[in-house]
This record gives structure tokens, sequence and C-alpha cells, in this order.
């Protein structure tokens, strides 16, 4: 066996061994655990809250993303996830712009994310918030969300009734296009 082999199964070998200081280990009803997930989709809705209005740098915006991805879970979380469509609702405060650093603007952003696995099981909700920034000096095209979410147990229904957690979510936004991409990784218990 070649030496660079033996050491990727003596790390792997490793890994696993730790794995229960992790989390607990995997059971079918999930546990505590880890989770990676990733999507696109577009922008459906942009607007003032509570009005029809379009977006604009004197108030809030409210925007609304649908889309599709994938997760992948580890340790105690099991595959409950896989492959799901998402619904976003994302509110960004224009009214308090600071500074990027490098000449444009970070605005406070929260909201929410529903995710459906599309193989059922129920709806995991994580609520963030963070800041959404322009990319660079003066792009009004692209800009990202920088945020930390929890698991919401109040809304998340099915398998994802009760879960807690915490963790980070990022949404890079293309205004010209309408697009989104949306990542995030952390801990989940459900």
């Amino acid at each position: 066996m070649p030496k660079k082999t033996a050491a990727v199964r003596l790390a792997m070998s490793g890994l696993l061994a730790l794995a229960p200081a992790f989390g607990a280990p995997a059971q079918p009803n999930g546990g505590p655990g880890w989770v990676i997930g990733w999507g696109h989709g577009s922008v459906q809705s942009a607007v003032i809250p509570g009005t029809s209005n379009p977006c604009d740098a004197a108030h809030q915006c409210q925007l609304r993303v649908v889309g599709s991805g994938r997760a992948k879970t580890f340790f105690g979380a099991g595959q409950r996830i896989g492959p799901y469509r998402f619904v976003g609702f994302v509110t960004i405060d224009f009214t308090q712009p600071t500074s990027n650093a490098l000449g444009g603007a970070c605005n406070p952003a929260g909201g929410t994310f529903n995710f459906f696995p599309l193989a059922g099981g129920g709806r995991l909700v994580l609520d963030f918030q963070g800041l959404d920034c322009q990319n660079g000096a003066s792009s009004s095209v692209v800009s990202e969300i920088v945020a930390a979410y929890i698991g919401n147990h109040s809304f998340s229904t099915g398998n994802f009734a009760g879960v807690t957690g915490t963790g980070s979510l990022n949404m890079m936004e293309n205004a010209r296009r309408g697009t989104v991409i949306v990542s995030y990784s952390g801990n989940l218990h459900f």
C-alpha cells in the first residue's frame, strides 16, 4: 500500500474515532450534528415592507427569494435534509448604513429561510441576522449577506420540530440578474 493511501486511511480512521466527541453517534431519529448546505435561486420580489412599492435607499427593503439546493449532515444529525426547495424572507435596512472599508456600504439584514426537503418530512426554519454589504466601493449590482443563524424550534415542523443550533449563513445577490446563491453551515440538533 502506498504511503499516501495509508496516511489517508489513518487520518480517516482517526476522524471516525473522534466523531463521538463532536456529538452523539448517528441515530435513526437524528441528534446533534453538523450541517453544510448550499443552493441557488432568484429574487421573486423586492419591496418596501408592508407595501407593493419597489425598494429604495430611504427605506427598509424586503426580498422574497426562492430556489433549491442540497445539504449534507454529519455525525448525529443523520441524512435528513438532502435536496430541498427554499423560500427566504430577507429584510435589509438601508436607513442605517456603515462603511464596508472599501468606500461602499453595509446595512443591517435579517430574516428567515424555510427549507423543504424533497423527500418530505417537514420544514426546517433558520432565522438569521447580520450585514448586507456592497461588493467593493460602489456596486449596486452585487452584495453579500454575512449572518449568524439559529434553528427556529417553534416554526420548524415534522422531522425538524424542536430544532436547536447555530451557525453561519451567507447569501450573494446579483440585482442585475435577480439571482441569489445561499450557503450555510453550523450545528443543528433535531
